[in-house]
This record gives structure tokens, sequence and C-alpha cells, in this order.
């Protein structure tokens, strides 16, 4: 899936399950990064490409194609291991991902493949 698709399944998915639990600081602070990274998309497209780990997994291609399912599949392990994975997202606070949470990421992402 190209890099800008899995970034708009990404932001959807938080839009509406995130921010209807953010306070109005939080959610002005979550909507101007997402600004931010609108307006340099091909900016971070590149450096997360250039990552030692991202070029060491395969994550995203030379064409700036991203293995979702394999990225899904994987995160999807490592929660079934530990029953949840905790994630400290900053101006939010801690969260617990879910293999739910997973599913609830893949169709919005599968969903943006249209």
């Amino acid at each position: 899936m190209k890099f800008e698709k899995v970034v708009d399944g990404v932001v959807k998915y938080i839009d509406r399950t995130i921010c209807p639990t953010l306070n109005p600081i939080q959610e002005i602070g979550y909507r101007v990064i997402c600004a931010k990274i609108y307006k340099n998309l091909d900016g971070y497209k590149k450096a997360l490409s250039e990552n030692p780990i991202v070029k060491t997994f395969a994550i995203i291609d030379e064409s700036g194609d991203v293995d979702v399912d394999d990225l899904l599949g994987s995160l999807k392990q490592v929660i079934s291991s530990k029953g949840s994975l905790e994630i400290d997202i900053p101006l939010y606070g801690i969260i617990k991902f879910t293999e739910s949470d997973v599913d609830d990421l893949s169709n919005f992402l599968t969903e943006n493949k249209k």
C-alpha cells in the first residue's frame, strides 16, 4: 500500500477512535501535528525509507509501498503474546492497543485502499 494511503488510514483511525477521548488542548496539538505531517509527507516518507530499521525489515520498498499486512500481522503476534501493547503518546498519555484495535486499524487501512 502506498505510504500516503497508510498515513490517511492511520489518521482516520485516530480521528474516529482516539480523538473523541481528547481534551480540547490535546486535539489542537494532534491537529497541528497532522497538518505538519501532511505538509511534509514526502520528507517523512524519505526519512522513514532511509531509517536503518525500516530498511533492514523492508517495511517500505523502493517504490514507497508499505507491507501493511506483514506489519499488522507482526503487531498482532506481539499483542497476542502479551494481551495488549501499551503505547505512550505525547500530549495524550498511555493507551492500551489490543488485537481488536489492530483489526480496527486494518479496517481503516483497507477502507482507504479504495
